[in-house]
Parts: C-alpha cells; sequence; structure tokens
C-alpha cells in the first residue's frame, strides 16, 4: 500500500512539473505572506492565460482542418474563437482584512 501511495505522489508531482504547475501547488502545504501568495496567484494569472491561448489556437486549427475536410472556406464561414485572456485571482480575505 505504501508503495502505491508513493507511487501516486511521484505521478502527481510529474504532472504538475509538466504543466508548470509546481509553484502553484506549492502554496498549498504551506503557511504564506500575503505578498507571496499575490505573486503566487501571479504565476497562476500567467499560466491560466496561456493555456488558454494555446486552447483558443487549437480549436482555431481544429476548425481548419474540419473546413478543410468538408471543402469550407474557413476565411468566410463566421467562426470565432474567444478565449479569456485574463484571470483576475485575488484573495479576498486578505483584501477585507487590507481595509479594515
Amino acid at each position: 500500500m505504501t508503495g502505491l501511495l508513493n507511487t501516486i505522489d511521484k505521478k502527481t508531482e510529474m504532472v504538475n512539473r509538466m504543466a508548470h504547475l509546481t509553484p502553484v501547488q506549492t502554496y498549498h502545504a504551506q503557511v504564506v505572506l500575503a505578498m507571496a501568495m499575490e505573486t503566487e496567484f501571479q504565476i497562476l494569472n500567467t499560466l491560466l492565460a496561456g493555456k488558454a491561448a494555446q486552447l483558443q489556437l487549437t480549436e482555431y486549427r481544429i476548425f481548419e482542418i474540419f473546413c478543410a475536410s468538408e471543402g469550407i472556406d474557413h476565411a468566410n464561414a463566421g467562426f470565432e474563437v474567444n478565449y479569456p485572456t485574463h484571470f483576475e485571482l485575488r484573495d479576498k480575505q486578505a483584501d477585507l482584512n487590507l481595509e479594515n
């Protein structure tokens, strides 16, 4: 059983490294200061924006391939892909404490 749990932990770490989520995941295991948490949110914002841009490009290219297979001109098809470009993640509790 211990070997299985260790394998799961190693696989989780590998996925986090491949997705560049290790900096984001680290704050769960430790108490962080407000400034450090703000930095982590900025990192997460950047990562999410990058992933959204890649998904948007991928979806558009899939549509181009579909149009090519159907013999449709994708430029005149009126297809538009919009993904968010900014993810505002904030620690609302820290903001409320700052106002008090």
